[in-house]
Formats: structure tokens, sequence, C-alpha cells
């Protein structure tokens, strides 16, 4: 991956916890998607005897241990907070890349939960709603966190959210068609 970025200019590798990425949102396009497409080819063939996968997305190329995903950390997290027999009664969930599709499914399924998934940007997802940018997402969740202090209670369905965040100003969040 470091060969890739030091022939692509614009890109750069990020390392985290248990993924590598290398990010090639600011190379040239057509370059640096030339070098995605050789890159996942080649780390597809040289890594296919590890548990990890390889995956690509809008300016970006993932290394990751496998089975490490949001959908699998929501599982965890929802099972670690709350016992077999409950639900959480409120979830929101934003994501804005194919990597937050599968976290979106698993959010669904909540059936007892008020869930409002939101994608970030116009383009075909499985949530429920989307927000222009990331700048709505900030706005839209500093208003929840203002209707909680004005004691707004009203969330007991998708109207009522919704009817919530018209309350206390205009969001941006639309529903999806």
């Amino acid at each position: 991956m470091g060969a890739y970025t030091e022939r692509t200019d614009g890109s750069f590798l990020e390392e985290k916890e248990s993924a590598l990425v290398w990010h090639y949102k600011k190379a040239d396009p057509e370059f640096g998607r030339s070098q995605a497409k050789e890159m996942h080819e080649n780390l597809d063939s040289v890594l296919n005897v590890f548990d990890v996968e390889v995956l690509s997305g809008y300016g970006w190329l993932q290394v990751r241990l496998q089975g490490v995903s949001k959908k699998n950390m929501v599982k965890k997290f929802v099972s670690e907070q709350y016992k077999d027999t409950e639900q959480p009664d409120f979830i929101f969930c934003a994501g804005d890349d194919v990597t937050d599709e599968d976290m979106f499914s698993v959010v669904s399924s909540y059936k007892h939960a008020r869930i409002f998934t939101c994608v970030v940007g116009m383009k075909p997802s499985a949530a429920r709603y989307y927000l222009r940018n990331n700048e709505e997402v900030l706005n839209l969740l500093a208003k929840i966190q203002g209707s909680n202090r004005t004691g707004f209670t009203d969330t007991s369905s998708r109207s009522g959210f919704r009817t919530m965040l018209s309350d206390i100003g205009r969001t941006g969040l639309t529903s999806r068609p």
C-alpha cells in the first residue's frame, strides 16, 4: 500500500485499530481509480490466505480483519447494553458510505425501537432518511440534544420525531422516496 501511496500524488494511508485505509479522493480521479483497482486485485491475491477482507468505496480502499464491521459492532453494543428480552427504545444511526449499509440493515431489525437511519448525501441506501452533508448531521444532533433539555419528549413515532424536528427548526432531514 505504501508503494501506491508514493506513486499516487494526493493519496495517503490511514492506520486504524483494525484496518488500513488508502485514501485517494484528492488524487487525480482517473489515476486514483486505476491504482485502487490494481491494488485491490493485488491485495486480494496476496492476502487471500489471511482472515482479512479488501473493500473499496468512493476515494478509498480498506484492508480490515474479517468480521470487523460496523454491523457487528452495533450487534455487540446492543447485546451488551440490553438483556436478551430487551431492545433499545430509540436508535439514531447515520453514515456516509457503503460500509454503513450493513449497519443500517441490522439497526432496522430492532422492531421495538424507534429507529432513524440516515445516510449522508443523496445516494442509494438502506437508510430511511438522508441529510445532505456532515454539517446537517451536526445540526440535527444539536437540535435533538436541545430538545431533550427543553423537555420535548414526543418521539414515540416517526411522525413524532419529524414533528419534533419541525418544531425545533429546519434540519434538512428528508425521507427517502
